[in-house]
């Protein structure tokens, strides 16, 4: 569990007319869990709990603004969006200024940066009868884990909080506000405190969206003066507000049945959201081209261009969806990273995504070879297998480097799977180039008198996950010797599995096989004018041991 020790800010507070709360950042109190859905702090606590909760008031936390690790915004139900506030010279924000270590100089991430910063920040207080009051705090607020601006150690949580000071002594207080609904009890000095921090966990930016926050509040625009431009509220006003849960927008106090104060008038902050930002959700090249996915509520992504590699390609979206998507043809070497612009986003967003893994550059056929070249970025590392495929001696193909390599075959699949040692795979249709045509009896036009004749006496043994085929030479070789045999395994979905032999062998092995699923299989031998006529079909039906 994480513990947040907030303070009251007394410049500030003495500088606003608005009752806003402020807390200071986290402090460096880290346990092995990174999350705080509740946090209670008072001496009794048997009514000490939120009555009322408001799940779904937030509903999407934005792309991370590569600029300072944070959301560049969060959404509410209603679809408003509100963008994280850090400019300490700017009063609509509620950050104070001496948040920055050089409030001298600009904002930047980390060495400038604001040790905490909000999307909303809430505040209200209500007197009571005796002198005491009851103070509320509701913040979606950005931190650091560590107290201090770092990378990869940004925490946004959605915090609830009441303080009651001056209250009747053990007693229970009844406290509804536009975000929900509670009990808090005090102690014998009238002391009662509830605390609910909700998302406290490093990088996991969803988790704020659980807290009992939102929709988002602003001023009730029927209520003069109307909100500063492009903000929701001015934290140094007090104003009334519209958004809360089924239209409640006050703080209210009851002890027992008696109601002992309430207000519609709430500081608040909140900067509209205009930028969108991004998200690059993967790149890849395939067969020639760069393959790029990237999600963004804006309109206007585009990949940057390579030089020598390939020139600047907008991106393409479905209407009304977030999903962006660009095909581009490359030349030269593939690229090891790809960057995508937001340019609608005012500064333009800009994200970086390193291609990592296997990617299949060419899949061919030209009616007699199957050609394959795959290209392996860190922390993929050759060799590659083609999978499906074996060689003479019956060991997986490889490929050791980018250069194409060549099987013979009269056969090709229709697409073709490289994977590295790690498991990392990439497949591609294949491409056909050329080939000689196929009767309707399924030989070639090639003079059969020139091929070798069919394998007989074929049998196929039951394993774990693959057969053994045995069978006997063909009585002729045709007009050149054999070369090799092809076995292949069929399953009723036509997909083939395949082995090869060496031309004096009579038994090869079919594997990576599914155990209790019926396989055809066939064998054909092979010379330099091509394959033979198939045997005679058999069947076999893996099982385990």
């Amino acid at each position: 569990m994480i513990a947040l020790v907030r303070r009251r800010n007394a410049a500030s507070a003495k500088r606003r007319k608005a009752p806003l709360r402020r807390y200071s950042r986290a402090t460096v109190l880290v346990m092995a869990a990174l999350m705080l859905p509740v946090s209670l702090a008072t001496s009794s606590m048997a009514a000490t709990e939120i009555t009322v909760k408001n799940p779904g008031g937030l509903v999407k936390a934005g792309p991370v603004n590569p600029a300072n690790g944070f959301p560049v915004s969060y959404e509410d139900n209603t679809g408003r969006r509100l963008e994280l506030c850090s400019d300490v010279t700017n009063p609509l924000c509620g950050v104070p200024v001496e948040e920055l270590p050089n409030p001298a100089a600009p904002v930047s991430f980390p060495g400038n940066f604001p040790g905490e910063s909000f999307y909303q920040l809430v505040g209200a207080d209500v007197p009571l009868p005796n002198g005491g009051s009851v103070g509320l705090n509701l913040a979606l607020e950005a931190t650091f884990n560590g107290g201090v601006p770092a990378a990869n150690d940004q925490i946004v949580f959605a915090r609830t909080r009441v303080d009651i000071r001056g209250g009747a002594a053990n007693s229970t207080y009844r406290i509804k506000h536009p975000f929900g609904e509670m009990t808090v009890d005090t102690d014998a000095d009238g002391r009662g405190r509830l605390v609910e921090d909700a998302g406290v966990s490093l990088g996991n930016f969803n988790l704020a969206l659980t807290g009992n926050f939102g929709p988002f509040l602003r001023w009730n625009p029927a209520v003069a003066p109307a909100a500063p431009a492009g903000y929701v509220g001015d934290p140094d006003v007090l104003h009334r507000v519209v958004g809360g849960l089924a239209g409640w927008n006050r703080l209210t106090v009851w002890q027992g049945t008696l109601q002992r104060g309430t207000t519609d008038l709430f500081s608040i902050t909140g900067k509209i959201a205009t930028n969108t930002s991004l998200n690059i959700d993967g790149a890849s090249v395939n067969g020639g081209f760069l393959d790029v996915f990237a999600t963004s509520a804006g309109s206007q992504l585009e990949v940057a261009g390579q030089t020598g590699r390939f020139a600047t390609t907008a991106m393409v979206n479905d209407a009304g969806s977030e999903r962006f998507y660009a095909r581009i043809p490359l030349t030269g070497t593939p690229p090891t990273e790809v960057v995508v612009r937001n340019i609608g986003d005012n500064p333009v967003t800009s994200k970086t995504y390193k291609i990592s893994g296997v990617t299949i550059n060419q899949a061919t056929y030209d009616g007699s070879k199957l050609t394959v070249a795959a290209t392996a970025i860190a922390p993929a590392a050759y060799p590659l297998e083609l999978v499906g495929f074996k060689d003479a001696t019956g060991a997986a193909v490889t490929l050791t480097s980018a250069a194409p390599v060549t099987i013979p075959s009269l056969a090709p699949p229709a697409s073709v799977t490289v994977k590295d040692a790690a498991g990392t795979t990439a497949t591609l249709p294949v491409t056909i180039l050329g080939g000689t045509a196929t009767t309707a009896g399924g030989a070639t036009t090639v003079d059969p008198a020139t091929l070798p004749g069919a394998p007989t006496g074929v049998q196929a043994t039951a394993g774990n996950a693959q057969t053994t085929v045995s069978w006997v030479a063909p009585t002729s070789t045709g007009t050149s010797p054999l070369l090799r045999y092809l076995v292949t395994a069929t399953n009723p979905a036509g997909t083939v599995f395949r082995a090869t032999a060496t031309p004096d062998a009579v038994q090869a092995v079919v594997t990576d096989l599914l155990n209790g699923e019926r396989y055809t299989v066939r064998v054909r031998a092979v010379n330099s004018s091509g394959a033979g006529p198939s045997s005679a079909p058999v069947t076999v039906t893996p099982v385990a041991p």
